[in-house]
């Protein structure tokens, strides 16, 4: 397609079709900074996650993705899920609980938790509460596939 072109054209060809892909690729929406894939099996409340640095580096929300998601119970309705940042010689920070609904992840579904946009710093989740508080002690929550991404 180029070899016709003089030396000129093919440069302001080359360029307007970096232009144009740079153009185009600004309006695509941004991806998360970081994100890894992991499970769940039989968590009881108190457990949680590996830890995660997020850098900040985008506008992306703290997320985790459940799937699969299944109890030892039929009982078992939901499990609400903690976002932790720790903080040296201080005590960590909260960002409130959001729950996953059993019967919004089963099969091929997916729920989500998000907590938004965070600061710099190390990550974790964690089961604070399984059917609200009010289930039995032994009840546990699995998911075979689990997304994190912030």
């Amino acid at each position: 397609m180029f070899a016709r072109l003089g030396a000129t054209a093919r440069r302001a060809t080359v360029g307007a079709l970096v232009v144009g892909a740079v153009g185009y690729g600004g309006m695509l929406p941004a991806h998360a900074e970081g994100q890894f894939g992991t499970s769940i099996s039989a968590w009881a409340p108190g457990k949680t996650s590996r830890a995660w640095t997020d850098h900040n580096n985008d506008g992306w929300k703290t997320a985790v993705e459940m799937s699969r998601c299944s109890g030892n119970s039929r009982n078992v309705k939901g499990a609400y899920f903690e976002l932790r940042r720790h903080r040296r010689l201080r005590p960590d920070v909260s960002y409130g609980n959001r729950a996953i609904i059993r019967s919004q992840c089963r099969g091929g579904r997916v729920d989500r938790a998000a907590w938004g946009d965070q600061t710099s710093g190390g990550y974790r989740f964690k089961l604070t509460k399984i059917n609200n508080g009010g289930g039995q002690s032994w009840y546990r929550w699995s998911a075979g596939t689990v997304n994190v991404y912030y």
